[in-house]
């Protein structure tokens, strides 16, 4: 099975990733570069500024193709979940059936932590993780991989700091 695992985000030439403007939001690319920010983001421990920016890119008027938008969606559960906040959109019929349908490890990691620090339900969060090594042992990105895995780490710290046994 082919691992591709290139440079990641974080250790890319942050000039790449430049905010596109809302004057950008009729270009095609917009939509692309906005994700790609966010995860810059992530990936450097801005979790607020991460948070911040997907709360602005979801309210802008850009046509975000929808695996874009649940993305961020999901990115953005994750963020709240570390904070104690319940984000509306992750009880939504639309992204439970995206969460479902989708085989990225992203969003298992989203779950792992909604179930963790929100639901205080080990069952579901254990699932959630052997959910994460299943799609993971198929999964080329390692990269990815392993920015993920720091956000397991995030979560499971949380857990931690708040005395959670699960």
């Amino acid at each position: 099975f082919y691992k591709y695992n290139p440079m990641r985000i974080k250790d890319m030439p942050s000039f790449l990733f430049v905010p596109p403007s809302p004057q950008d939001d009729h270009n095609s690319m917009t939509a692309c570069k906005i994700v790609l920010y966010e995860s810059r983001l992530l990936e450097e421990g801005k979790l607020e500024q991460a948070r911040q920016w997907i709360d602005e890119a979801l309210a802008r008027p850009t046509k975000l193709p929808q695996v874009y938008r649940y993305v961020l969606i999901c990115d953005r559960i994750f963020l709240g979940a570390l904070q104690g906040e319940e984000v509306a959109a992750y009880d939504t019929k639309e992204y439970q059936l995206f969460a479902k349908k989708m085989k990225l490890p992203s969003i298992q990691c989203s779950e792992y932590a909604y179930a963790c620090l929100i639901q205080k339900d080990p069952a579901k969060a254990q699932k959630a993780r052997e959910q994460f090594d299943q799609i993971a042992a198929h999964y080329m990105y390692e990269a990815e991989l392993e920015a993920l895995k720091e956000m397991f780490a995030l979560v499971d710290q949380k857990k931690q700091e708040l005395g959670f046994e699960n």
